[in-house]
């Protein structure tokens, strides 16, 4: 037989366990899981929630795998909708880009339909006074050529095209000016007899 007065002040009835537990040994068994809203054992807390430092408060295992991953940008864990919303999948790094950094970092480039990195744009492309439009370096180097004639960079198609060696003053004519000039010479002899 115990004493009603030492029963009530010595223990309390755990719904958890259904059965009577010592006050002293109910305050350091339990604890009150704000998640919850119910008394977990220690044991149960440490094995089942973790606390999370994105919210501040515990989250169940569970929950933590299948609302959060883990961030090779950041190097933490970030929410998935968090991560739909913020990052985009870049192609030219074949990484995911913060959506910020990707509209400061790229720009659209109208000469190859992709984006590109600002660097590259400067460093792999010149204006072309002669199309008006961008050029790649290379490009530039490959299909255009100094001409001493008119003292301007002269696409080597249009070079081929319009410019002939002329045996009489052994430079490069004009094939027009050529046609009208040289075949009019002996136009001139004739108009002498």
């Amino acid at each position: 037989m115990v004493l009603f007065a030492l029963l009530a002040s010595s223990f309390s009835y755990c719904a958890i366990s259904g059965t009577l537990v010592l006050s002293a040994r109910l305050a350091s068994s339990f604890s009150y899981c704000a998640f919850t809203g119910t008394l977990v054992l220690f044991a149960l807390l440490a094995s089942c929630f973790s606390y999370c430092a994105i919210t501040g408060t515990l989250v169940l295992f569970a929950l933590l795998a299948s609302s959060f991953s883990y961030c090779a940008i950041t190097g933490t864990l970030v929410l998935f909708a968090l991560l739909a919303s913020s990052f985009s999948y870049c192609a030219i790094t074949g990484t995911l880009v913060l959506s910020d950094l990707l509209a400061l970092s790229f720009s659209y480039c109208a000469f190859t339909g992709t984006l590109v990195l600002f660097a590259l744009l400067a460093s792999s492309f010149s204006y072309g006074a002669i199309t008006g439009t961008l050029v790649l370096f290379a490009l530039l180097a490959s299909s255009f050529s100094y001409c001493a004639i008119t003292g301007t960079l002269v696409l080597f198609a249009l070079l081929a095209s319009s410019f002939s060696y002329c045996a009489i003053t052994g430079t490069l004519v004009l094939l027009c000016y050529f046609a009208i000039t040289v075949v009019q010479v002996p136009m001139k002899n004739l108009k002498q007899f």
